[in-house]
């Protein structure tokens, strides 16, 4: 399994249900709802022998288009997902940056790194 696809799996249960999980970068039709988009951007040797480290840019992208409404439920947006990432101990998240996505969008990008396994426990 991919580390993109371990943190999409790892995030789904830990987020509330509405928001939507996008596992690669792609044009989106139309954000109605908060959506975590990963990117990853970088992929290194691991701590461990047959690991990896790999580096994501995760978009928070809040849908309203009032700027004040966006603001404050990105505050309380922001706040869910850092939460949910104290309980994923594969990931480490640095700081996160205002950004705007798709130039429609308010959004925050976290820098995120996973160390998984490339080796499955299986072949060892």
């Amino acid at each position: 399994m991919s580390a993109r696809t371990e943190l999409a799996e790892a995030l789904k249960p830990l987020l509330p249900a509405r928001w939507v999980i996008v596992p690669s970068v792609r044009n989106v039709d139309r954000i109605t709802v908060p959506h975590v988009i990963l990117n990853a951007s970088r992929i290194e040797p691991g701590p461990r022998s047959g690991s990896l480290i790999t580096t994501f840019a995760v978009s928070i992208v809040e849908p309203r288009q009032d700027v004040d409404a966006a603001e404050n439920a990105l505050d309380e947006e922001v706040a869910q997902f850092i939460a949910a990432l104290l309980d994923i101990e594969w990931c480490h998240w640095t700081p996160a940056n205002k950004s705007v996505f798709e130039d429609n969008y308010l959004a925050w990008t976290f820098d995120l790194e996973t160390i998984t396994n490339f080796i499955d426990s299986e072949e060892e």
